[in-house]
């Protein structure tokens, strides 16, 4: 290697970048293979894994309940119901052109219902009442219930 006051020659440059692109091809080829074996052990076990929770799961699920027992249903939202206006006649809530939501978990926690389960009695429902004043000056309440198998219909 000779140099001067024109810096490296082209014989220098081709040598020095056929040694550093020999290096790079080595080093891509083991980076390779490396990644070739994590990929396949990895995805081999993860493929098992997955495969196990999924017969679990199927193993382990309860036969779901297809027919739905309405009659059920519609006493769950008349308790709904009857529990609204003892809590609406309580509070004397002045609903001259409002509307007046409440939560069941709100009428649970003060005591004027229980909580409602499903018809299996799995699962615990959500739900809420909307009450506002008819022409008549009564109150008019309209119960709904989200029960997973069964939702009152406009929830």
């Amino acid at each position: 290697m000779k140099l001067n006051n024109h810096g490296w020659g082209y014989k220098d440059m081709i040598i020095y970048g056929c040694i550093i692109l020999f290096f790079l091809l080595i080093a891509t080829y083991n980076i390779n293979y490396l990644y070739d074996g994590l990929n396949t052990s990895n995805a081999n076990n993860i493929n098992n894994e997955v495969q196990q929770q999924v017969n679990e799961n199927v193993n382990n699920q309860k036969p779901q309940e297809t027919i739905v027992d309405y009659t059920y249903y519609n006493n769950m939202e008349l308790k709904i119901k009857n529990a609204t206006l003892s809590y609406l006649n309580d509070y004397n809530y002045e609903l001259s052109d409002q509307i007046l939501k409440t939560t069941l978990e709100t009428l649970v926690n003060l005591g004027y219902t229980s909580a409602i389960y499903d018809q299996n009695n799995n699962n615990v429902c959500v739900g809420y009442s909307n009450s506002y004043l008819g022409t008549d000056g009564e109150y008019v309440i309209k119960p709904y219930i989200n029960c997973g198998n069964y939702i009152t219909e406009g929830y």
